[in-house]
């Protein structure tokens, strides 16, 4: 268990530092509530350091890898292919996607409406792009549903799903895809996005990023960023060395 610790930088319990680290502060709550409730003299909890987590990963899909993966999907999973669409997509992550509700795309805005809980001091939603190729999947799965009614369900249209381990998974290992997991459909739009120009401030804001630092990892994937600060850097020279054009004569 040690080794694999090691390799997979998980602890003796093959917890992942960010595993840990959501339970911690999950206790650490319940336990605060029972000292306001003078259920506890003092919160045991406190004190105890959180790991350092990996935030780096930018894992993502190839065009040739995404269409492996949906070509499996489509032949064991159909109903649920529209899901991995949407998490490809607008980029919202695993829960956010599956307690999505019919209703929550507007299509005058093009926009999908994000019901984020993850911190509790930021605003309850957030809304995301939607390509055509994402209102497709929306679409599909919010087909004969009621408005307000959970968008992303079982086979029999009804039944919300909750995990995303048990089809996904298979589909993945079927199509080869090595080091992938589901929420790195979330890094597939957000390096996507940056690929193809658009600012880190506002991929920060399609993704419910709390700070910009989360989203600096895919800094490195901006087309010609070297070349542009080269020119501009150069631009400085150019206009210090220009000279003024006489216009009096």
């Amino acid at each position: 268990m040690a080794e694999r610790a090691d390799r997979k930088g998980e602890d003796d319990e093959g917890w992942s530092p960010a595993s840990r680290n959501r339970y911690q502060a999950a206790f650490s709550l319940i336990f605060r509530y029972a000292v306001d409730d003078k259920k506890l003299a003092s919160n045991p909890a406190t004190g105890i350091e959180h790991l350092q987590e990996d935030n780096s990963r930018t894992r993502h899909l190839s065009l040739e890898e995404e269409k492996a993966l949906m070509a499996e999907l489509n032949k064991q999973f159909p109903t649920h292919a529209p899901i991995v669409t949407l998490a490809m997509h607008p980029g919202p992550r695993a829960s956010e996607l599956l307690r999505a509700v019919v209703g929550d795309y507007d299509p005058e805005t093009s926009m999908l409406t994000v019901h984020q809980t993850k911190n509790r001091r930021k605003p309850p939603v957030r809304y995301a792009p939607m390509t055509p190729m994402a209102v497709e999947a929306y679409n599909q799965l919010a087909s004969g549903k009621a408005p307000g009614t959970p968008l992303c369900t079982q086979q029999d249209g009804k039944s919300p799903i909750t995990a995303t381990e048990y089809w996904f998974n298979p589909c993945r290992d079927d199509a080869k895809l090595e080091d992938f997991h589901f929420h790195d459909l979330r890094h597939t739009a957000a390096s996507r996005w940056v690929m193809n120009g658009v600012p880190l401030a506002v991929v920060a804001g399609y993704l419910g990023h709390s700070n910009i630092q989360m989203t600096m990892r895919y800094s490195h994937l901006m087309p010609d960023n070297n070349e542009r600060a080269i020119i501009a850097m150069m631009q400085v020279y150019a206009k210090k060395l220009t000279p003024k054009t006489d216009t009096k004569n």
